[in-house]
């Protein structure tokens, strides 16, 4: 429910817009396979290639952020990416978009550091250029085999942080290993999946010298070949730094709508280092960001008051806790009171958050009677359950690892609320075409929770005049959720335009929700879809008339 009640994704403006519709639209919609470089500096200009199919060019693009602004080259695929000082740093989004439609939409980031481009041939020891820390190296693999190597000079004692992005975010369809190579050539440390598919090295250098950052890959599918992989599409981005980087906040949530501060966790941090302020940019974000010397990461905005397990208490859902398990073994128990009946959702998030816990959760009672137990159900997936009380009293939740290990990354953020009647809606596509005169169809997903029974009335806001979408036929019903299709019509083109799905409940206190949408190359779902109209076809040409017959010679 949390993401239906307060994701208002921060959605920016359309950049330039003015395209001519022509007298026939028949080309596909464009489509953006990767960016390269992934990321921009603050305040700085860059120059960006966006791999993918265009019809015509130049073309202009959206972006989530009025201080990102895209201006298009003269060669097709060449786009310039502004990034005013004032841009929040972090992930950001650019879709293409033209009168077919818009594609689908790309991850660029917006950081706080230098940023290069890696240039070939760096493979090897002789050829590895020396960099200069802190600073993110935008790389890309660009074939099989090939491998990326940096240099980096490091004095006794010094703590290096190398965190590769690259299939987490950027969607690149690499599993991604570094290394951490001595000037003689002995692998001092090697990372494969610190965040999910993404390596991460924190290496203290044990003497002065020079030490080797290398990158290579395999596919994030596997395959049979079983060789080091590459193609346009390998792109990362590698952050070098021997400055304060940010693994995550804590608390890991603060509430929405509040003015807070949280702490920053990860290496080269000083636990008696300042705390940060996080921005409050409304009442009711997903999250905001925190910056580190050398980097970014979000904090979670919650729509119910926030705890931390360094100081136990007893809390009322609803309420969202977070936790950590700093050894192998341990175990956070977190006590709240319920009544009789009282029906709770239960849920715990870290791979969420790109950390290490795969949560178990354990509800016992006041005696230590186990009444629930749940684990993962997938590897990279968190942990929820329902809880109905059975008597008025205190109850404990307790949260531990899968494999009981614990370290600086095994954290936590428990969720507890109560079951009130609600819904929820989801969509599954967030681009819909229409072509005048034929009706589109846009199936809606509505799903009843803690007992909600009343109907919903689904419509869309933002619709450009001359649009309809209207539901139609008998909503197809299957256990807690019904399927409503709307049918969206139109008469004449419109260029791309963002609208939303509502839907209405129709009891006395009517309830209002907007469809999600869950997007691959997005982190988080959004509540927006992209409505373009077509240049309906022109009239047909006539017939070709056959050629007159070749006189005979």
């Amino acid at each position: 429910m949390m993401f239906v009640r307060c994701l208002r994704f921060a959605v920016g403006v359309v950049l330039g817009i003015g395209w001519v519709l022509g007298s026939v639209a028949t080309a596909a919609p464009p489509t953006l396979t990767y960016l390269y470089p992934a990321g921009v500096q603050a305040g700085t200009t860059a120059d960006i290639t966006a791999g993918g199919t265009f019809a015509a060019w130049p073309t202009q693009f959206l972006t989530d952020d009025p201080g990102l602004v895209v201006t298009p080259g003269k060669t097709k695929g060449q786009i310039q990416l502004q990034a005013a000082p004032q841009t929040p740093p972090g992930w950001h989004w650019l879709r293409a978009v033209s009168a077919e439609g818009v594609s689908n939409p790309r991850i660029v980031y917006v950081g706080t550091l230098p940023e290069l481009l890696e240039k070939e041939p760096n493979d090897s020891a002789t050829t590895a250029p020396t960099v200069t820390v802190p600073t993110v190296m935008n790389g890309k693999l660009n074939k099989a085999g090939d491998v990326d190597s940096f240099a980096v000079l490091l004095k006794k004692g010094q703590t290096l942080v190398a965190n590769l992005e690259a299939n987490r975010h950027l969607q690149s369809p690499m599993d991604a290993i570094l290394q951490i190579v001595s000037a003689d050539g002995f692998v001092l440390q090697h990372d494969h999946d610190t965040v999910e598919l993404d390596p991460r090295i924190v290496f203290t250098a044990p003497a002065d010298g020079r030490y080797l950052v290398r990158v290579f890959a395999f596919p994030s599918q596997p395959n049979s070949s079983i060789q080091f992989m590459g193609a346009d599409t390998y792109i990362y981005r590698l952050t070098l730094t021997t400055g304060a980087f940010a693994d995550h906040p804590w608390p890991l949530a603060v509430s929405q709508g509040t003015n807070a501060s949280v702490r920053l966790i990860g290496p080269n941090i000083s636990p008696n280092a300042p705390l940060v302020a996080v921005p409050n940019r409304g009442v009711d974000r997903l999250f905001d960001t925190v910056s580190s010397e050398s980097n970014t990461v979000a904090v979670w905005r919650e729509p119910y008051p926030c705890f931390t397990t360094d100081q136990p208490t007893t809390l009322t859902p609803p309420f969202a806790i977070s936790g950590r398990l700093p050894q192998n073994g341990a175990v956070q128990s977190i006590a709240f009171t319920a009544k009789k009946g009282q029906r709770l959702a239960i849920k715990s998030f870290s791979r969420a958050f790109g950390q290490a816990t795969m949560p178990v959760l354990r509800v016992v009672d006041a005696s230590g009677t186990q009444l629930v137990r749940v684990e993962p159900t997938k590897p990279e997936s968190d942990t929820e359950t329902a809880f109905v009380a059975k008597a008025d009293g205190t109850y404990r939740v307790e949260v531990r690892d899968l494999f009981d290990h614990g370290s600086s990354r095994h954290v936590f953020l428990l969720r507890v609320t109560t079951a009130v009647p609600d819904f929820t809606l989801t969509t599954a596509n967030d681009r819909i075409t229409i072509t005048p005169g034929k009706p589109t169809d846009v199936a809606v997903t509505i799903t009843a929770e803690g007992g909600f029974k009343d109907n919903v009335n689904v419509t869309v806001e933002g619709l450009p005049k001359g649009v309809t979408a209207a539901p139609t036929g008998t909503p197809a019903k299957k256990g807690a959720t019904t399927t409503v299709t709307l049918r969206f019509q139109a008469q004449e083109p419109v260029a791309a335009q963002r609208i939303r799905i509502v839907g209405i409940s129709a009891g006395a206190q009517p309830l209002q929700r907007t469809a999600t949408i869950a997007v691959p190359e997005l982190p988080i779902p959004v509540q927006e879809c992209w409505l373009t109209v077509l240049q309906p076809p022109s009239a047909k040409a006539p017939a070709a008339q056959p050629a007159p017959p070749k006189k005979k010679p």
